[in-house]
């Protein structure tokens, strides 16, 4: 019984020395020096399309990786949806925020200023695969979005 009390007080030392330890983790540093905890991005991607590029359809080899960049205004509650049901071929590997580059009197951002969403996509297969985006806020539902945006991704050899 004392052997198992023990070994019970060893494990629960083992599992709150780890929280700890994972939650002591240093942050990462954004570009304006301004803590993160965002994950390690891609490197930078040979394709990058903005709001520019809305409607068009894009050429991209597979196992090539490409970055969506489109300015997002979080603070508002709007952001940009990634749909459930993305075509067999596209694998997003991360969405990041990056907030405004200018920040308010208080070193604080702004709210109404917007940011921008970064999403970088693999492709992981040939032929047409449309991506379709919507500018939402998860809160209002039953609301159409704001805004879409739309390629479709010609994957090619």
């Amino acid at each position: 019984m004392k052997l198992r009390i023990f070994l019970s007080f060893l494990v629960t030392i083992a599992v709150i020395g780890a929280l700890t330890f994972l939650a002591g983790r240093p942050a990462k540093k954004t570009t304006d020096g301004r803590s993160s905890n965002l994950i390690a991005v891609p490197d930078a991607p040979e394709f990058k399309f903005t709001e520019d590029d809305n409607g068009h359809t894009v050429e991209i080899p597979v196992g090539k990786t490409f970055i969506i960049e489109l300015p997002e205004n979080s603070t508002t509650g709007y952001q940009w949806d990634i749909p459930q049901d993305m075509p067999k071929g596209l694998n997003i590997i991360t969405h990041t925020y990056e907030p405004p580059a200018s920040i308010g009197e208080q070193g604080t951002m702004m709210v109404g200023q917007p940011g921008k969403a970064k999403i970088w996509v693999r492709v992981g297969k040939r032929g047409l695969m449309p991506l379709t985006l919507a500018y939402i806020r998860s809160f209002e539902k039953n609301t159409p979005p704001a805004q879409t945006w739309h390629i479709i991704v010609n994957g090619v050899e």
